[in-house]
């Protein structure tokens, strides 16, 4: 009997925290990446801490310094890449922050939410971009930083041209 309430409790555990993951991920919540970390266990150094948590809080704290469709781009973005992250079921926390830093291309560039690409906000949001990302973090994701900044960039060349 007793195995059997535990079992119960681990399955209401569960599908609060999938709703809570749900609830999260539609407001754009940064919360979200620390409750998925507390399912993952990935660490402080993990993807959903060192680079998911970190660069949502550094978003939320700059969006006054988007314009008005920088805004919309910064919190559809933050949907779209907790979307990505929910119901799936990673292997390891490489698989994991691996799928994460591919999902970023699809993000930015068709982000949803009536939100424009990145390449239509870019240049007119440059100076918010430079308060946000750190080069130490490409440094320390050389591979997954630079192929998804030149798909981005290479992508809206090729839609201007």
């Amino acid at each position: 009997m007793k195995h059997f309430q535990i079992f119960i409790i681990l399955i209401l555990y569960l599908s609060t925290t999938a709703d809570e993951l749900h609830d999260l991920a539609a407001k754009g919540d940064c919360k979200f990446y620390e409750v998925l970390e507390s399912i993952e266990k990935c660490g402080p150094n993990g993807y959903l801490i060192a680079y998911g948590l970190k660069y949502c809080n550094k978003f939320t704290s700059n969006l006054n310094s988007f314009n008005e469709d920088g805004q919309l781009w910064v919190k559809s973005v933050k949907k779209c890449l907790m979307a990505k992250l929910i119901d799936k079921k990673f292997p390891t926390c490489k698989s994991l922050a691996d799928y994460a830093f591919e999902s970023h291309v699809d993000c930015y560039l068709n982000p949803g939410y009536e939100a424009k690409s990145f390449c239509d906000i870019l240049f007119e949001n440059v100076h918010a971009f430079t308060k946000i990302y750190e080069l130490i973090d490409i440094i320390k994701q050389p591979f997954q930083s630079l192929r998804q900044i030149f798909t981005v960039l290479f992508k809206c060349i090729s839609f201007k041209t």
